[in-house]
């Protein structure tokens, strides 16, 4: 399991927060599991 930082955890909530993107789109951009 890759560690994923805390500025890029954050972009990756924000940018779904937002509401304009799919939980499904941020995970893979992200490479969030």
């Amino acid at each position: 399991m890759t560690k994923i930082s805390v500025k890029t955890k954050l972009k990756a909530v924000e940018e779904y927060a937002n509401g304009n993107v799919t939980l499904a789109s941020v995970r893979h951009k992200y490479g969030i599991a």
